[in-house]
């Protein structure tokens, strides 16, 4: 029973598992506690310490979506079957660009033709938000739900929208959760159970007569199309808004502290949203992300208005960002040659033939077996773990497990895999001297360098931040059209001819030499042929001088 138990334990098979249950572990570091601020009365929030709340056995999402997960390497192909609010009939083509091949966007021509109306451009009057106890709070669970959902969206002019997304354990994650917010009503969507549905909120989301206020959507709007099929036409992002009134922080805890005087509430932003039925205190949270956004919206609406002199290019300026946001489209996570260079380039490490072999099958490995167990590569081995494996290179199965602590479940079965991928980096020529064109391209962890043409310090000849730049000024030591005569009113005034040598030489130089400097050791071999025979002379004389004198002491 032991012997069964452990072959059990080591294919990662649990027996007779426990229920569901989550439990909440506390983070160790000062960033995760938040700080004790003033609250409004008028708020519900609360700092408190962030805690990494988990569950276990939890019955992987994946297993019951009707439309299959594709991880392979091929373009995603949009799975939208119907187009409401359409200028064009649905049409989704296969495009290259740059010998990679993606498929259009089902929505591109209205972004291209979407304007926004006069009257989001105008001046509004802040509508206050309503306390979080006395909005209506509706979970959506059901299919016959969506209907009445879709009717009491229709009625509104601006809607809230976000997004709860978990990418631990799969290749390329899942939505978990949509909170929309009205004027007067909170509703929270489960699309685990309504993902193959929701796309009939199209009708809403692409409407555009209709404002969808998002904070930070570039990676919602790629969530939506690959998961629920949806997409957004006229859109206003406030992380954009931020950017252009130049706020000390972009985050939606910073707005809400600027804009509600509320301190957000952030202890469960580390939560696995996977964890059904919802626990209450998740609910609540996800609330909060969205409650408040539309006030937001509105002041910050008021402020660009502000900030231009009542001009409305800042306005627009920001919905003509965020239409450039709702174009992007959704491409699946590509393995190319010379991916592992990145990360390697992160590290401060220096690897040498071996290990940069050993490093990129590694790399091939994890990518492999995360694809084909949709795994993150963050769980099937993490990249400190294969950093470490890389740069040591163990010769027994024991060094690998060493390097791995605590070890992945997926590397404990693919051990002796890893073990064979060891010894074929071993095996490579090494050669430790890396090429200095890899040694040209290694950067920190920094932003590259970028020109600013606006800068007070941007000098057009300035070209010192170019690699290869020399610069050898001309100087008349070097110069070969050195002028003798020169003429200075009537009179014509002879030039003497330049001559600089380290040895004192008799002869005239006629023609005019370049003067090659030289170290001081150089110039002490080139004048030692002339130093040593008279110190040899000086030896000589001093030799017959001594001999005379002993000879005279004698007599």
């Amino acid at each position: 029973m032991s012997s069964a138990c452990n072959l059990d334990k080591v294919s990662c098979i649990r027996r007779n598992p426990q229920p569901v249950g989550s439990c909440a572990r506390p983070v160790n570091g000062s960033w995760y506690v938040i700080q004790s601020h003033s609250l409004s009365k008028k708020s519900s929030y609360g700092p408190q310490p962030v805690r990494l709340l988990t569950a276990k056995n939890i019955q992987r999402p994946q297993i019951q979506f009707k439309d299959k997960i594709d991880n392979s390497s091929s373009p995603f192909q949009p799975r939208i079957k119907e187009k409401p609010n359409s200028l064009e009939p649905l049409a989704i083509t296969l495009q290259f660009t740059d010998g990679k091949g993606s498929f259009s966007h089902p929505y591109e021509f209205e972004l291209e033709r979407f304007t926004s109306s006069a009257k989001q451009l105008e001046r509004v009057k802040p509508r206050m938000y309503k306390l979080l106890e006395e909005t209506p709070l509706v979970m959506v669970e059901y299919a016959d739900q969506l209907p009445g959902l879709l009717q009491d969206l229709s009625s509104y002019s601006e809607i809230a929208v976000d997004l709860k997304h978990h990418s631990y354990r799969s290749f390329q994650g899942f939505t978990c959760l949509m909170q929309i917010s009205t004027r007067d009503t909170d509703y929270i969507i489960d699309t685990l159970l309504l993902r193959d549905k929701l796309c009939c909120l199209n009708e809403i989301f692409t409407k555009p007569s209709i404002i969808k206020v998002f904070h930070g959507a570039i990676n919602d709007i790629k969530w939506l199309q690959r998961d629920l099929s949806v997409y957004v036409v006229n859109m206003f992002d406030t992380y954009e808004g931020a950017k252009l009134l130049k706020f000390a922080q972009l985050s939606l805890a910073f707005l809400m502290k600027h804009y509600c005087n509320v301190v957000a509430d952030k202890q469960y932003q580390l939560a696995d949203w996977r964890i059904r039925p919802l626990p209450a205190e998740f609910v609540m949270y996800a609330c909060k992300d969205t409650h408040c956004l539309l006030y937001i919206y509105d002041m910050m609406q008021n402020a660009l208005l502000d900030a231009a002199n009542v001009q409305k290019n800042l306005l627009w300026s920001v919905f003509k960002q965020s239409t450039e946001i709702c174009k992007t489209r959704y491409e699946k996570p590509i393995l190319r040659e010379g991916s592992h260079m990145l990360l390697y380039r992160r590290n401060r490490r220096l690897f040498d033939t071996r290990q940069l072999y050993g490093l990129w099958e590694l790399y091939q490995w994890h990518d492999r077996i995360s694809r084909e167990n949709d795994e993150s590569i963050g769980h099937v081995l993490p990249n400190r773990m294969m950093l470490q494996i890389a740069e040591h290179l163990p010769r027994e199965l024991q060094g690998i497990v060493a390097c791995c602590n605590p070890i992945p479940r997926l590397v404990r079965q693919d051990l002796h895999k890893l073990h064979t991928i060891v010894l074929e980096a071993r095996n490579q020529p090494l050669v430790k001297p890396l090429p200095e064109e890899e040694l040209r391209t290694r950067v920190s962890t920094q932003a590259g360098f970028k020109v600013n043409p606006d800068g007070a310090l941007y000098y057009p000849h300035d070209l010192t931040h170019i690699q290869d730049f020399r610069y050898y000024p001309p100087t008349l030591l070097g110069s070969t059209d050195n002028i003798n005569e020169t003429e200075v009113g009537d009179q014509k005034i002879q030039m003497n001819k330049l001559m600089i040598s380290v040895i004192e030489v008799e002869a005239e130089i006629d023609t005019p030499i370049h003067v090659i400097s030289a170290c001081p050791y150089e110039r002490y071999k080139k004048a030692k042929a002339f130093i040593q025979p008279q110190e040899a002379a000086l030896s000589f004389s001093e030799n017959i001088c001594n001999s005379t004198w002993d000879r005279r002491r004698r007599l």
